[in-house]
């Protein structure tokens, strides 16, 4: 136990996600938005949890600077805490919520008042590399389906340009029905939910970094996705037949 802040955050030799030790600068509460963003993912964070205070603690990292989240219990005198860390599913590095990217699936990219946004357990870089890959797993799916359910509801979907994962990027439990079909054999199959914007915090500046969540390889305008929707369904016609394809456009 530590008789204040400053005590408790020396006594928990907070590390970068190297292992290396970091200098505390400065600390202050975290802010709602944040704070309700990583609660959702890990109750531990203390969502308004009574005798809890959840702090962004400013530090440097090997002069760079990091950011750490803590949990701090009690009254000064017997106060305790942990740093928040989480995992990246893709490098199985650990870092503090902060670090990993949060994503949004609303209309309007996440710019409007009260958007949603969700924590994904990955890291920016990591998610770089599924963002070079998933176009072509895209037009994988539209050429060798899991069921004709699937291809249905993908041809409803529409034209993907942007990163999808059903694990990394998860839907609201609430909206998952409009992305999951039953197969022939009863099987409960994904299709892609795009979502419409990405972004990480920067504690350097104190705000968001917005990320592009277009994938490599997707037609950048308009007019190129459009050209490229009508050359998938055209090939598609050719390969099911006409009729075939309409019933499943329907």
């Amino acid at each position: 136990m530590a008789d204040t802040v400053d005590a408790l955050l020396a006594s928990l030799n907070l590390e970068d996600d190297t292992g290396s030790p970091v200098v505390v600068n400065s600390f202050a509460d975290l802010d709602a938005a944040r704070l309700a963003v990583y609660a959702a993912v890990d109750p531990s964070v203390g969502m308004g949890a009574p005798g809890t205070r959840t702090l962004a603690v400013q530090c440097t990292a090997d002069g760079q600077p990091w950011e750490h989240i803590v949990v701090v219990r009690g009254e000064p005198g017997a106060l305790t805490g942990e740093a928040v860390i989480m995992s990246c599913k893709i490098t199985l590095s650990e870092f503090p919520p902060s670090m990993l990217v949060e994503y949004t699936f609303d209309a309007d990219g996440g710019a409007g008042e009260g958007a949603r946004w969700m924590l994904a357990p990955a890291c920016q870089d990591a998610l770089a590399h599924y963002r070079a890959s998933k176009f072509a797993s895209w037009r994988k799916m539209l050429d060798k389906p899991d069921c004709l359910a699937a291809l249905k509801r993908m041809l409803q979907i529409g034209m993907i340009t942007t990163l999808f994962d059903n694990q990394l990027l998860a839907t609201p439990e609430e909206d998952k029905g409009q992305y999951e079909v039953t197969d022939d054999k009863g099987k409960t199959v994904t299709v892609p939910h795009p979502v419409t914007g990405l972004r990480v915090w920067n504690c350097a500046t104190g705000a968001y970094d917005a990320i592009s969540p277009h994938l490599d390889g997707a037609p950048e305008t308009p007019e190129d996705q459009a050209k490229a929707w009508s050359d998938i369904v055209s090939d598609l016609k050719t390969k099911l037949g006409e009729e075939a394809l309409n019933d499943l456009m329907k």
